[in-house]
C-alpha cells in the first residue's frame, strides 16, 4: 500500500496524521493488520447530493487508501486502462472520413451507474475469481459501510464519487461494448465510460432498433437529448429497401446538391461533417471538429464573470490573472513526484479543427471576439493603467492555442482565480 501524500485535506481515525516516513510506515502497517484480521472498517463514508444525483465519499485518510488500494487491485486483474479522448476523436473523425455509405448511432447513458445492479457484478466478480478473496471482502465491506451511512435503504446501483465506482461500471460496459459490435453491420464501437460512438452499414432504422435492443438487454436507459443515429450517405437511401448492400449507390445522382451537414456533439467537441459521402469516390469526407456548446458557454461565463469581479473590486492584476488562465495551458499536478499533466483547450482540444468561414458558436475565434467585446465594455466603465490595457489586449485564445503558450500559476493563485467562479 502506497502513501498519498495528495490527500492533505483528509483526517484519520486517531486525528494524528503521519508526517515522517517512520510515521508512514507504521501508520499503513496498522492499516495492513486491521485488513488481516477483518477488523478493518470503512467508517468515514458520507452521503451527498451534487446536482440531484445521491454521491458517495469518505473523509477519512484509511478509507481513500484501501479503497484506491482495492480500484488498483480490479484494474489490474482486468486489464483496465483509461481511454485517450484526442485518440477516440481522431479515431472518429477517421470512420467519418472514410467514403462509403454509414451511420452513426451517438448514445449518452442515462443513470449509467445507477442502472448497475451491485450485488449481481459482485457475485459476478466472485465467481470469475480473477481478484483476490480479500479484495473481494474489502469491496463488500465498502457497500456495507455505504450502507449503514445512507439516509432509508441503499439504491442497487453502484454509488456515484469512489474512484472504484468507475471500474466497477467498466466491467458491465465492456460487456455492452462486446453486444454492439456483434450487432449486423457494425465495424466500429467508440466508448468513454457512457459516451458512445457505433459506426455500422446498416440503415438508420435498423441500426437504431439493434442498438435499442442491446440497451434493453442490459437495463440501461439513454439520454433522449444526447442520443441519436445520424445516416451519411445518399439523400435517397431512406427510400431505398436494399439495406446495407445497396446497388443503388452507382446510380445515385444526388450527390452534388446536398449541402447540408451533420453537428454531432462527443468528448467536449462537435464534430462537422456533410450529410452525403464527398462526390469523388476516392476522396475523404471532410470532417471537423470544434468546441462543444457546452465547454464554450462555460469559458464564456468565466469571462463575464471575471469581468463582473474586476468592476466590482478595480482589480486589474487579478482580472488578468483569470483571463491568462482561460487563454494558455498550466501544468496540472496529479501525482506527487511526477510531472503532471497539461491543462488548457492545446491539450484538451488538441483534434479542434474549425470548418473555414464557420460562423457558428464554438470556434476559438468566436472566444477571442466574445473576449474583445467583454475586454471593450469593462474599459468604458472603470479606468486602466496603460501597461495593463495592453498586456489584456495582448491575450488571445487562438494565440494561446496555437502556440501551446504556458502560464505558472502558484496553488494560491489557482485557488483566488477560481474563487469568482465557484460562487
Amino acid at each position: 500500500m502506497r502513501r498519498w501524500h495528495s490527500q492533505a485535506h483528509l483526517q484519520t481515525k486517531l486525528s494524528t496524521r503521519p508526517t515522517g516516513p517512520a510515521e508512514w510506515n507504521q501508520f499503513l502497517d496498522e492499516i495492513e493488520a486491521a485488513i488481516a484480521t477483518d477488523s478493518f472498517k470503512f467508517s468515514g463514508l458520507r452521503w451527498h447530493t451534487i446536482r440531484g444525483r445521491q454521491t458517495l465519499s469518505t473523509d477519512l485518510l484509511e478509507d481513500t487508501l484501501v479503497i484506491r488500494k482495492i480500484n488498483d487491485n480490479i484494474r489490474r486483474s482486468y486489464g483496465i486502462t483509461q481511454p485517450n479522448r484526442a485518440s477516440l476523436i481522431r479515431t472518429a473523425k477517421q470512420a467519418i472520413r472514410e467514403n462509403t455509405p454509414k451511420t452513426i448511432v451517438r448514445l449518452d447513458l442515462k443513470s449509467c451507474f445507477e442502472s448497475i445492479n451491485r450485488n449481481l457484478l459482485i457475485k459476478q466478480l466472485r465467481a470469475e475469481a480473477k481478484v483476490s478473496s480479500q479484495t473481494m471482502a474489502l469491496l463488500e465491506g465498502v457497500f456495507r459501510g455505504a450502507a449503514i451511512k445512507f439516509p432509508g435503504r441503499m439504491p442497487e446501483g453502484i454509488p456515484r464519487g469512489l474512484t472504484i465506482s468507475t471500474s466497477l461500471a467498466e466491467l458491465k460496459l465492456r460487456e455492452l461494448d462486446s453486444c454492439l459490435r456483434m450487432l449486423p453491420g457494425t465495424y466500429l464501437v467508440l466508448r468513454y465510460v457512457d459516451d458512445i460512438l457505433v459506426f455500422t452499414t446498416e440503415t438508420k432504422k435498423s441500426a437504431w432498433a439493434g442498438v435499442n435492443d442491446a440497451l434493453r438487454n442490459f437495463a440501461f436507459k439513454r439520454n433522449l437529448r444526447k442520443s441519436y443515429p445520424i445516416r451519411v450517405s445518399c439523400s435517397c437511401d431512406d427510400h431505398c429497401p436494399h439495406g446495407s448492400d445497396c446497388p443503388c449507390n452507382k446510380k445515385c445522382t444526388c450527390l452534388a446538391r446536398v449541402t447540408e451537414r451533420h453537428e454531432m456533439e462527443y468528448l467536449g467537441y462537435k464534430i462537422i461533417f456533410d450529410k452525403h459521402n464527398a462526390s469523388a469516390k476516392k476522396d475523404p469526407n471532410a470532417v471537423f471538429s470544434i468546441l462543444s456548446e457546452a465547454k464554450s458557454s462555460k469559458i464564456k461565463t468565466r469571462i463575464a464573470l471575471a469581468a463582473q469581479e474586476c468592476q466590482r473590486t478595480h482589480d486589474w492584476i487579478q482580472f488578468e490573472k483569470r483571463i491568462a488562465y482561460l487563454t494558455s495551458n498550466q501544468r496540472v499536478a496529479v501525482t506527487p513526484g511526477k510531472r503532471g499533466l497539461f491543462n488548457g483547450l492545446s491539450y484538451t482540444h488538441s483534434e479542434y479543427e474549425a470548418p473555414p468561414q464557420y460562423a457558428g458558436k464554438g470556434t476559438i475565434e468566436d472566444l477571442d471576439k466574445f473576449y474583445r467585446t467583454t475586454l471593450r465594455r469593462l474599459l468604458t466603465r472603470i479606468a486602466v493603467k496603460p501597461h495593463n490595457q495592453a498586456k489584456l489586449e495582448s491575450l488571445s485564445f487562438d494565440s494561446g492555442f496555437r502556440h501551446h503558450r504556458r502560464v505558472k500559476f502558484t496553488p494560491l493563485d489557482v485557488l483566488n482565480i477560481k474563487k469568482c467562479w465557484e460562487k
